[in-house]
């Protein structure tokens, strides 16, 4: 019975509640979504044949950490081109906080440059993965 997470947004079990028949094995699929950075502790109870008082708890715990990106070059300097030449420049985002498997890039043009036509392509999609070579 996972109603009883004190962080339920930030603990989440797949399936949240069941009945375990005698001899049957469920596999559970606990996952982890801090919000802030802290350490958390949440305790899951087990009830055995209606028990009013849970057999056992099961103990979570984790420790958020904020994403760090890193990317292959401190700025990117595009040449003068005259009017309807691209100037065009590559550069690496790079997942450098090994406390996430997986993190989606968002991006924001500032309004300074909206008059100017400036477009990002992804060529490897915007999820980093911390196994994705550098």
């Amino acid at each position: 019975e996972t109603s009883l997470l004190e962080d339920e947004d930030v603990f989440k079990l797949i399936p949240s509640q069941g009945v375990i028949e005698g001899g049957m094995q469920v596999n559970l699929k606990a996952s982890f979504t801090p919000k802030e950075t802290k350490s958390y502790t949440t305790k899951v109870p087990i009830f055995l044949d209606n028990d009013k008082n849970p057999y056992m708890w099961l103990e979570f715990q984790g420790h958020g950490i904020q994403p760090n990106l890193k990317f292959d070059r401190r700025e990117i300097i595009l040449p003068p081109v005259p009017l309807g030449i691209e100037a065009k420049s590559t550069f690496r985002v790079i997942n450098n906080n090994f406390g996430y498997e997986n993190l989606d890039v968002k991006y924001r043009i500032s309004q300074e440059m909206g008059k100017i036509p400036i477009t990002l392509n992804f060529l490897d999609g915007k999820t980093l993965g911390v196994t994705r070579k550098e």
